[in-house]
């Protein structure tokens, strides 16, 4: 049976509409497929412990998505030498100094600082001398870190990363500092400090959570400010640092230390409202 030539054009038209019915369809699922790429680091929260630990949350519930070993961020002698010690904070590589009568005096420089200046000497007689490495790493914000994604400047351990539309690199630094006085017969002070690269969340940023820590173990207690969120978590190590996970990079955030008291209280309110 022979077509028309009206019938043929309308078949030819349809056919004109199917596909570009098709291609309008793939074109969204690709826009929203790199929509929610975009958007799937919202809500992420990223706990850093003294051990080294470094582990994702839901910002809404407390969920554990992916947790992530890392070497501590502080590492120094476990033994204290006689008249040569220091204490490291591991907060942001401060450096105290033990007095008699349980006092501590802080030295004008961290950690950081002192390596940047490479090779000092002090008015007292220390000699500083250290190195820093730089590296970086990329993060799925839905599987963690993953080895194949790493980067670095060092020629022996550079590598190509495989990234995705997805993936958000984070910088880091170690950064190792030794410390000799020629007084003290030449005893000899290391440590190791590890930071991450981090932007400052602007101040009108709309991050709607209260986080309150606990400076002696891992406990934390999220609240929101502007919705009934409430959850709370206990980690294996001292908490140093809570950031926001976004797609250009981990953003600190603040949080409030409180004692164990005030966080089991936050805990019964919640629960008894």
């Amino acid at each position: 049976m022979r077509h028309t030539m009206r019938e043929r054009f309308s078949i030819c038209h349809v056919l004109v509409l199917l596909i570009t019915a098709c291609l309008i369809g793939l074109a969204q699922a690709e826009n929203s497929l790199h929509d929610t790429s975009a958007s799937s680091t919202i809500g992420i929260l990223l706990v850093e412990t003294l051990d080294g630990q470094l582990t994702a949350l839901n910002a809404m519930n407390g969920m554990q998505i992916w947790s992530f070993k890392d070497e501590p961020v502080v590492k120094a002698p476990s033994t204290a030498l006689h008249d040569f010690t220091f204490v490291p904070s591991p907060l942001d590589g401060s450096l105290y100094v033990p007095e008699e009568g349980n006092r501590y005096d802080r030295l004008p420089y961290t950690i950081p600082q002192l390596v940047q200046s490479l090779p000092c000497k002090s008015s007292t007689g220390i000699f500083y001398e250290g190195s820093k490495k730089d590296s970086w790493f990329g993060i799925d914000p839905h599987s963690g870190p993953r080895r194949e994604n790493n980067l670095s400047l060092d020629p022996k351990e550079r590598m190509c990363p495989v990234s995705s539309n997805t993936t958000v690199f984070i910088g880091r630094t170690e950064y190792t500092l030794s410390m000799f006085q020629t007084t003290k017969k030449g005893k000899r002070w290391n440590v190791t400090y590890v930071d991450y690269s981090a932007h400052l969340l602007p101040a009108d940023a709309n991050y709607n959570f209260q986080h309150f820590t606990s400076p002696k173990t891992g406990r934390i207690v999220t609240l929101g400010t502007t919705e009934p969120i409430f959850w709370s978590n206990d980690f294996s190590s001292v908490i140093v640092a809570l950031y926001l996970l976004k797609d250009d990079g981990i953003h600190r955030l603040k949080s409030t230390a409180v004692g164990d008291e005030i966080l089991d209280g936050l805990i019964q309110k919640s629960q008894n409202p």
